[in-house]
């Protein structure tokens, strides 16, 4: 039996306290794992949960984020603050 490689134990470890979801990606290089990314939202559509999102979102400020992520208000209109 191999020993396990700290990145193993650690990748062990948080699939444990996952419990449940779904890892979309998974990046490995000399076999041993470097990033993985996980799924946050999963909305399906046929069942309506696209409009219930929308809807709640709709309630917030409207908000987008830039290359490196910081936050830009939606003025919306031309001009407005």
């Amino acid at each position: 039996m191999l020993p396990l490689h700290i990145q193993e134990i650690q990748l062990l470890l948080y699939l444990r306290a996952l419990r449940f979801g779904t890892i979309e990606r998974l990046a490995v290089q000399d076999g041993l794992p470097l990033v993985a990314v996980r799924v946050e939202e999963r909305i399906d559509f046929s069942k309506g949960e696209g409009l219930q999102k929308t809807l709640a979102h709709g309630a917030q400020e409207d908000e987008a984020r830039d290359s490196g992520g910081r936050r830009q208000r939606n003025a919306g209109v031309a001009g407005r603050r």
